[in-house]
């Protein structure tokens, strides 16, 4: 049921306090595989670094309460671009990082699902899977976010936004669920996310 799935993903989350990661390897759209850190300690507060050992730093992408800020070696112009939370839908920065910087957290697992917000669904899926959607307010418009989880586990394998017209936004593509032996919470190893406006993606993979 939904209550069964909102508490089952709620339950999971109060299970992390933090994550950290000193054996992380991203890829995209236009840079090879980089050796990565990544350091979550709430849903605004990230740093992931990446880099290789001959180049020295190539990626730099953090948020914290106040603001967040993007910043690539090899982008042309370069630049390092940032933009307040509150004025996130003005800056620059927008076209750089078209989805709210917290998403980029949810997208690799640290979700946490308002029990007093509304929610339709689950709707089953032909692959057997549940999806669940929500409403989110934005500058945009009002914005619908999708949740397709697994029907036995509770775990989350896709995330979807899609914009106020119905327009697919941004996905993310969870695989290689790993459960911590010290907090027995479950969190993909393998993490896709693609913006399909701009036809970009970045893979993350978490080694420890």
């Amino acid at each position: 049921t939904l209550g069964e799935l909102i508490q089952e993903i709620n339950q999971n989350r109060s299970l992390i306090s933090s994550i950290y990661s000193t054996r992380a390897t991203i890829s995209g759209s236009g840079f090879p595989g980089l050796r990565a850190t990544l350091a979550i300690g709430s849903p605004q507060k990230i740093r992931l670094q990446a880099g290789t050992g001959i180049s020295g730093s190539e990626l730099d992408v953090g948020s914290n309460e106040e603001l967040f800020w993007i910043w690539i070696k090899r982008n042309q112009p370069p630049a390092m671009y940032y933009g307040y939370h509150d004025r996130l839908a003005g800056s620059a920065a927008r076209q750089k990082l078209p989805i709210k910087p917290e998403w980029l957290v949810e997208a690799i697992g640290f979700i946490y699902l308002d029990p007093s917000r509304h929610y339709d669904g689950p709707y089953r899926r032909p692959d057997g899977r549940l999806e669940i959607r929500t409403r989110i307010p934005s500058s945009a418009g009002e914005m619908t976010k999708s949740l397709v989880v697994d029907a036995q586990s509770g775990w989350v394998f896709e995330q979807h936004l899609i914009d106020p017209n119905g327009k697919l936004l941004a996905s993310a593509y969870n695989s290689n669920h790993t459960r911590d032996t010290a907090s027995g919470a479950t969190l993909p190893r393998r993490t896709t996310i693609r913006w399909h406006e701009t036809s970009k993606e970045i893979r993350l993979e978490l080694h420890d």
